[in-house]
Order: C-alpha cells, then sequence, then structure tokens
C-alpha cells in the first residue's frame, strides 16, 4: 500500500486544531526548549554562576540599604530629642533661676529639678534605647543638675549628692562652643563617659545642645545617651540576613553581632573586633575609604555599607555588613542544566498547571500589595516557594516597602509617644480650636486650670472657658480675623479673664499661633493661670498705696518744721544743732523722693498718672532744671553748662513731667561728676523732633549694668557708685514719661570717659516774638489793674485736715500774709461767704456737688474769684472746667518752694468767671 503524506498529517492537524491557545503555546515552548537545551547547557555552565552572584549581589545590596535608612532614622530621631527637652518650661524655670534679677524662690530649684526629672524620667520609659539623660550647667566644673538613668532596677533620677561634674568631658567642651539649635553627635563607643569597659560591653552615643539664658548667656549644656544596639535588635531578619551580619563603629568595635541565627553578645575585648574577624574590610574604616565594598572570594560574598550620622565629623560612622554564600543561590550549575532539561520536557505535560501557577503569585502579590498599604502584615509572594524569579523580584521589593513603611511608622510613633510625654507634662494649659472655635485639644494641664476633663471639653466651643461678655467679643473678633485676616491677637500674649467650671473666674495669660495642619488651619494658644501673681500685685499695690499715703501726712509736717529751724525763722540755733536738724532735713527729703517715687512707678504701671498738654518753652524749663540744683552742684564742685541750647524751641507737653525728666537726669548726671566737672545740656530740633541731650564727666557706665539700667531699682554693683545714693527708680520713670510723652529715651558710655543720656519728644513751630510781647504785654497790664491795694495785707485761707501742716504753714507765710485755717471744705465755704480772700490754698480737689458748691463761695459780687492753689498728699487731678490755678504735691515741694509759690499767685490778678445771660 503506497504512503499517503496527507493521511500521516491528517491525526496531528486534527490534535493540534483541538488545542487550547496556551496548549499550543506549552507544545512549542517545549519543542524549542528541547532543540536548544544542549546549545544552551553550555553557555549556562558559564555564566550561571556570574548571574548567581550579580543576583545574590543586588539583594544583599537591597537589604543593606534597608538596614541602613533603618538605623539612619533612628539617628536623625535621636538627634531632635535633646532639642526638645532643651525647649521645655522646666529647663526654662531652672535657668531663669539662675538669673540675678530672677524673682524666684530658693525653693523653687528643687521643685523645678523634680518637674525636668519626671520629664526625662517620661522620655526614657518611652523610648527603650534611651539610657540617660542629663541637664549640665557651666558652673561649679560642669556639675550636673538632673541625671535620670536607666539601671537594672528600672528608670531613676540620680539622687543630688551622686551628681558628677563634667566640664572634662569632651562632649562638654565641645557642646558649649556651639550655637543654638546646634546638636553635638558623639561617636559610636563601648563608654562615652567613664572611660571603662562593663562587661557585657553596651554600645553608647550621645547627643547634646547648648542651652542658653533669655539674654543670650550660656547656661549649660542637655545631654541624652542611647544604646544603638536597641535600635539593630531583629535587624537581621528584618533585612532578610541568615548567616553573619554585623555593626560595628568607627575604630572598628562591634556595636551589634549576629552569627548563626542568633545574636552574639559583646565583650568589649579587643581581641574580638572587626579587624580580627572580618579583615577583608579593613579599608572601610579608613576616614577616606569607600562608603561601600563587595568583594567575593571561595564562594562567598562580603559586602559592607556605613552610615555618615555627624555632618560636621565625616570621620565618625556606622558600618553594616554582612556574609552570604553565592554558591547556593540558584544551586549547581550542572544541575541547572539538567533541571532545565527536565523542566523542559516537564512543560508539555504541565503547560496548564505553569500557566496557572504564573498567574496564583501574581494574584497573591495583588492581595499582599493591599494587606501593606491597609497596614496589615501579610507575607509577599517572594517568600513562598514555587515561584518564579520575575515575580520574586517583584515580591522582593513589595518587602522592602514594606519594612520602609514599617520603619517609618515606629519612628513616628516614637515621636508621638515623646511629644505626648512633654505636652502632658508642661504646666502650661495647651488648647487648640479650630475655624469654628471649636476645641481639638485640651492638655492636663487645661484641666488643672479650668476644672473641665479632657472629655468634658472636647468637641465643645472654646466660648465655655470664657465670661459671657468675653465670648461674645471673641466671637465677633473670630469672624472678622477669619474675613479679614485682620487681629490684634495672634503672635501676642495678652493678660485676659477666663471661667472656671465652678463659675469662679481666674486670671490667665494667652499667647496664640496660628498653624496649618493637613490644609486646615487651627488655632493653639499656651495659657498660663496668673490668678495668684494678680494677687501678689494687687497686695503690693495697696501695700505701696497705703504706706505711701500714710507717711506723706507726717512728713510734709515733719520737713516743714524742720525747714522754719533750718531757714532760722525761729531763732539762732548753735553749730552742732544746726548741721544736725540739716542732716535730718536732708533725710526726710530723701525719704519723700523715695515716695514719690514708688507711687509714681505704681501710678505708671497703673497707667493712672495724667498728663496735661500745655506749650512750654524747652529752654526755660532747662534753666529751672538747672536752677533747682545749682545748689546742689555747687556742693560739689560741679559746673551745669547750657550749650547750644535755642531759646526758640516750644514744645506741647506735659511741664511738670517734662521737669521731672529733666531734674532725674541733670541730678544723676551731678551725681555722678567728679569734682571740676561740667555736666553739659544740649538741644537741637530734627525736622519734627526735638532731641536734648546730658552729658556728664563721670565714671560711666559698665558694660554689665547696661542691660539693667532702665529697670526699676537697678543700680551699678560698684561700692562707689551706691555710695552715691538714689532709690533706683528715677531711669525706669524717667523712660516710662519720655515714652507716655510720645518719645524714646536713650544713652552712650564709655567706661572711664562719663555718660550721655538723650531723650527725643515730637517738636512744636515757634510763636511769633511779636505774638509772645502782646501777651506778656498784655499780662503785666492785668496783674496792675488787679494788683492788690498798697497798704493791704494778703488774706489767705487754708483748708487742711492736719492741724501739724497747717500750724506749719501759717509759719512759713506769717511775713507775707495773714492765714485763717479750717478742716473742712463746708466750714471753709461758710468762710468764704463772709470774707473775701486773696489765695485760697486746698488740701485736696473739689469733686462732684462739693465742686459746685466751693466754686460758688469762691466767686465774687465783682465776677472774680480769688487764686486756688491745691497743696496736698497725691497730685491733684485735671477736671473739666477747673478753677485751680496750680497743684503742688506735698512731698515734693519744700517750705521755700511753697512760699514763693504762695507771693507769686498774691502778686498775680485774680480770675474772671464768665457769667451766662
Amino acid at each position: 500500500m503506497a504512503f499517503k503524506p496527507a493521511s500521516f498529517t491528517k491525526p496531528v492537524t486534527d490534535f493540534w486544531s483541538r488545542l487550547s491557545l496556551v496548549w499550543r503555546l506549552v507544545v512549542v515552548t517545549a519543542v524549542l526548549i528541547i532543540t536548544t537545551a544542549i546549545i544552551q547547557a553550555a553557555a549556562v555552565l558559564g555564566v550561571s554562576s556570574y548571574v548567581a552572584s550579580g543576583l545574590e549581589g543586588q539583594r544583599v545590596d537591597s537589604r543593606l540599604r534597608a538596614a541602613s535608612r533603618h538605623i539612619s532614622t533612628h539617628i536623625e530621631e535621636f538627634r531632635k530629642v535633646p532639642l526638645i527637652l532643651a525647649s521645655t518650661p522646666p529647663v526654662s524655670r531652672i535657668v531663669d533661676h539662675d538669673e540675678p534679677d530672677a524673682a524666684s524662690q530658693p525653693g523653687d530649684l528643687a521643685i523645678w529639678r523634680r518637674h525636668l526629672g519626671a520629664m526625662f524620667r517620661s522620655i526614657i520609659m518611652a523610648d527603650p534605647s534611651l539610657q540617660q539623660a542629663r541637664l549640665i550647667g557651666i558652673s561649679d566644673g560642669g556639675r550636673e543638675i538632673v541625671r535620670v538613668a536607666r539601671t537594672r532596677a528600672g528608670v531613676e533620677m540620680v539622687s543630688e549628692a551622686n551628681l558628677e561634674r563634667k566640664s572634662e568631658q569632651a562632649y562638654f567642651q565641645t557642646t558649649i562652643r556651639l550655637s543654638a539649635g546646634d546638636v553635638y553627635m558623639s561617636p559610636v563607643d563601648l563608654s562615652v563617659d567613664t572611660g571603662v569597659i562593663e562587661h557585657p560591653a553596651q554600645p553608647i552615643i550621645l547627643a547634646a545642645t547648648p542651652v542658653f539664658t533669655p539674654t543670650g548667656e550660656l547656661f549649660g549644656i542637655i545631654t541624652v545617651c542611647a544604646a544603638p544596639d536597641v535600635w539593630m535588635r531583629n535587624l537581621a531578619d528584618l533585612a532578610g540576613f541568615s548567616k553573619r551580619f554585623m555593626a560595628a563603629n568607627h575604630t572598628g568595635d562591634y556595636v551589634h553581632r549576629f552569627e548563626g541565627g542568633s545574636e552574639v553578645a559583646l565583650d568589649g575585648h579587643a581581641s574580638s573586633g572587626v579587624q580580627t574577624d572580618w579583615p577583608e574590610l579593613a579599608p572601610i574604616f579608613k576616614a577616606d575609604g569607600p562608603d561601600t565594598m563587595t568583594i567575593h572570594e571561595d564562594g562567598h560574598m562580603v559586602s559592607a555599607s556605613r552610615i555618615k550620622f555627624n555632618p560636621g565629623e565625616p570621620s565618625q560612622f556606622i558600618v553594616l555588613a554582612t556574609d552570604s554564600d553565592t554558591t547556593g543561590a540558584f544551586g549547581d550549575p550542572w544541575r541547572l542544566v539538567l533541571l532545565g532539561l527536565i523542566l523542559a520536557l516537564a512543560l508539555a505535560v504541565v503547560g496548564v498547571i505553569a500557566a496557572y501557577l504564573v498567574i496564583r503569585p501574581l494574584k497573591s502579590l495583588t492581595s499582599a500589595a493591599r494587606e501593606i498599604a491597609a497596614g496589615g502584615s501579610e507575607t509577599p509572594a517572594a517568600d513562598k516557594p514555587a515561584v518564579p524569579p520575575e515575580v520574586g523580584e517583584i515580591g522582593e521589593a513589595l518587602r522592602i516597602m514594606k519594612e520602609a513603611v514599617t520603619t517609618r511608622d515606629n519612628s513616628l510613633r516614637s515621636s508621638e509617644a515623646q511629644l505626648r510625654a512633654i505636652v502632658d507634662n508642661t504646666l502650661d494649659g495647651l488648647i487648640t480650636i479650630d475655624r469654628a472655635s471649636v476645641i481639638r485639644h485640651y492638655n492636663p494641664a487645661c484641666e488643672t486650670i479650668f476644672g473641665y476633663t479632657e472629655s468634658e471639653a472636647l468637641g465643645q466651643n472654646v466660648t465655655l472657658l470664657m465670661p459671657s461678655a468675653d465670648a461674645a467679643e471673641h466671637i465677633g473678633a473670630m469672624e472678622h480675623y477669619l474675613r479679614t485676616g485682620e487681629g490684634n491677637v495672634i503672635g501676642v500674649r495678652r493678660e485676659l479673664t477666663g471661667r472656671h467650671k465652678s463659675g469662679h473666674l481666674i486670671d490667665i495669660e494667652l499667647a496664640v499661633a496660628e498653624i496649618t495642619v493637613e490644609n486646615e488651619v487651627l488655632f493653639s494658644g499656651v495659657i498660663r493661670d496668673i490668678t495668684e501673681r494678680k494677687r501678689i500685685d494687687r497686695l503690693k499695690s495697696e501695700f505701696v498705696s497705703t504706706v505711701t499715703h500714710e507717711l506723706r501726712t507726717p512728713l510734709t509736717s515733719i520737713l516743714g518744721s524742720l525747714g522754719l529751724l533750718r531757714a532760722g525763722k525761729v531763732g539762732e540755733l548753735p553749730d552742732k544743732a544746726a548741721r544736725m536738724i540739716s542732716l535730718a532735713h536732708d533725710n526726710g527729703q530723701r525719704l519723700a523722693n523715695l515716695i514719690n517715687d514708688i507711687l509714681d512707678i505704681d501710678r505708671l504701671e497703673a497707667g493712672a498718672m495724667e498728663f496735661t498738654q500745655t506749650r512750654e518753652n524747652l529752654r526755660a524749663l532747662i534753666e529751672l532744671g538747672a536752677e533747682r540744683l545749682a545748689k546742689e552742684a555747687e556742693a560739689q564742685g560741679v559746673s551745669i553748662e547750657l550749650k547750644d541750647v535755642p531759646a526758640d524751641i516750644e514744645l506741647d507737653t506735659d511741664r511738670d513731667r517734662l521737669s521731672q525728666v529733666l531734674w532725674n537726669l541733670l541730678s544723676n548726671a551731678v551725681k555722678f561728676s567728679p569734682a571740676g566737672g561740667t555736666v553739659r545740656v544740649q538741644a537741637q530740633k530734627s525736622g519734627a523732633n526735638v532731641c536734648v541731650t546730658v552729658s556728664d564727666e563721670g565714671p560711666g557706665i559698665s558694660d554689665e549694668f547696661r542691660p539693667r539700667i532702665f529697670q526699676k531699682f537697678a543700680q551699678a554693683d560698684s561700692s562707689d557708685t551706691r555710695l552715691k545714693g538714689g532709690t533706683g527708680l528715677g531711669l525706669s520713670i524717667t523712660k516710662a514719661i519720655v515714652e507716655r510723652l510720645g518719645g524714646r529715651i536713650g544713652f552712650d558710655s564709655v567706661p572711664g570717659s562719663g555718660a550721655r543720656f538723650y531723650f527725643v519728644l515730637p517738636a512744636r513751630a515757634v510763636q511769633s516774638e511779636e505774638s509772645r510781647q502782646r501777651e506778656v504785654t498784655a499780662f503785666h497790664e492785668d496783674a496792675a489793674r488787679d494788683k492788690p491795694r498798697s497798704g493791704a495785707r494778703p488774706r489767705v485761707l487754708h483748708v487742711e485736715k492736719d492741724a501739724d501742716t497747717s500750724a506749719v504753714l501759717g509759719e512759713i507765710i506769717a511775713d507775707v500774709a495773714d492765714m485763717t485755717s479750717v478742716r473742712t471744705l463746708q466750714e471753709a465755704c461758710c468762710e468764704l461767704s463772709e470774707q473775701r480772700f486773696d489765695l485760697v490754698i486746698l488740701d485736696s480737689s473739689p469733686e462732684g456737688p462739693m465742686a459746685t458748691r466751693i466754686l460758688q463761695a469762691l466767686t465774687h459780687h465783682d465776677g472774680r474769684m480769688p487764686r486756688v492753689l491745691i497743696y496736698s498728699v497725691d497730685e491733684a487731678p485735671v477736671l473739666a472746667g477747673d478753677f485751680v490755678s496750680r497743684r503742688l504735691v506735698k512731698s515734693r515741694t519744700d517750705i521755700l518752694a511753697l512760699k514763693s509759690h504762695i507771693t507769686e499767685m498774691l502778686q498775680e490778678p485774680d480770675p474772671e468767671i464768665k457769667r451766662s445771660a
């Protein structure tokens, strides 16, 4: 029978047509693999070893990079810890306590040390790697102020008796030379502090930052120690290192060892260092060595990478290294060839299974990727058997991504725990609200201040913590700020009133900052309870006011009597008695000045000091001040020179306050000038301002005293300076008055070459000389017309509750006028209705109905009234429609000045009273 090709190929054709596309691919692939298997075998023998080694190198490098990122993340978070601690309130309070003008009590330091110790303990307990935290001062040989350390017994605060001095340590000397915000990182070492290696050895890394006072002076340093081996625990498993893995410092000392599937304890002996166990890695430990190394030998591959954690010291680093077996990466080459042939044959039978096996890992990888995105921990498909290399690489990438995400999550959790410990332990209240004023964050300190618990406050409107009146104002201010961006609250400390849960009001200090979190605008506030401070301030003010007011009246009588004796009004005194009277009078005047200064400071701080604007000639005021000081300057051998003070400068100012400023500056200059010295006063107009300068030839102002010169009760520390006397309030009062007058004050000084104080006030245009002359002529014409008749003795009515003061005043003016004394304004009205007086002296300013009544009693039938002088304990206020000619304060006016005022006023015309129709 003849052979027919068509009948021979038909079964094959029918079989091929019944195959699916997958099976057709399997058959073709099987034939091609079988055909080329022998050709490929020779090539596989040559390149399989190289390929296996390269793939293994890539995997090892990838794992080393993941391990390096893990360590670098921990180091970067550790670097932030001392900066966070340095900005906490306990550190600020301890630093403030060390300031010379600190108002803290001696026991406050111990309290703040305990608070800081509690904060150190919370942070160390929250992070297992932290071993020790310290605050070290620069004084007393760098003695530790607070130290908290982790021991076998737990985390403990070291007693004060066991605190040590650290000024000789290298990290201390390096850190104190840093600027604010800089951090010193020590090398990783088995012992940073004592120089003695304990067994088992404990690697340590130290971070430190300097702490400065508010004035910028170095106070000390904050140090934190961590055990880097804690960061590396389980790192071998996480990175997939199954054989040898180690971490070492820049000198080759082990920081972490993993061999044979378990961690190896460190003994700290030089004989067991990396130089001995890993000699092939010697180049990477050199300062100029490579950052990575890979060494192939005898079927092994040693890979190493170093982490530079200190930018300022590139020679300090940590080296990570692993030793892997490359011969077993893909098996023996001959066995690979045999396996390829077997697989080629098997593909024809198991093609469908192969297709399924390709699809299944892809599904597994998809599932693992979704699990990682959701924060789960499913193992990627690369770790499962029977996975193609391409799919395995994808699985490896997913596994590395999972490790990076896990590391970042752990770091975030650690940072969050540290921040939570700081916020929960601070003594200031921290509160955050959103644009709708709803409370979003509320720390434990707020619970203490307001009485509401966190659960009660969260979600509530912040007006819950305000009085009703302030709540409405807050809502309006918030709406205005959100609409316009204008407001005076952000970034400003303000004293406000809060409402406690019990309903009572509390005084608080609030500072608000605007922050943006995930594109949401929030407002964060720092709240401090100042109720007790306010109460103490009120008590102090009340006490000062009461004491000074009670002292002024008897002091006036004392000074007046002493002045009469001193002036010889009661007869000549023996020289010794006259000296004692002068001494008593001078010291009494010093006491009066102190009382005046204290009351001025009190009124300035309370905003109660009144300022009356009048047009004044500057040169006249300066000449008046120089004249008042002439006697004192002459006694000290000092001359006062008015140099370049134009006569045509006029100001709209308060005459008495500006005179007080000039007196303080001139008296200081005279007081500190040497015998034979000259005090020079200059004034010049510059644009819209006038600058007045007072210079002396004294010792000048030391650099140490400059920052405190305008503070209350501030005096230079020199014993020669203190001998000059004074209250230390004059310059503080002067600065406050100048600023209230719309000006500014400053000084220049070179120690040993005198001082120059200057102040600048707004200027005013000068009145023409012709207009001035017309006013002067009119004044003198009125005075001549209304001057009392020749030969008529002036009559004075004195209203004074204190009989002693009245008696002294009667003696003072006995030679110029007849005086009638009464004790009350009612009695004065009776006297005025019966007799006519040329001058009325009141001991207080009448207000309300009494002011109207006394004005009616003062008015004469001819439409004129006597001059009125207020001679009172306190400064009399200027009232609308006031009829008072002059106001004098008893403790500021001596008897000669008082008599001069009275004599001048008796020569002035009585003011006219304009009557309505």
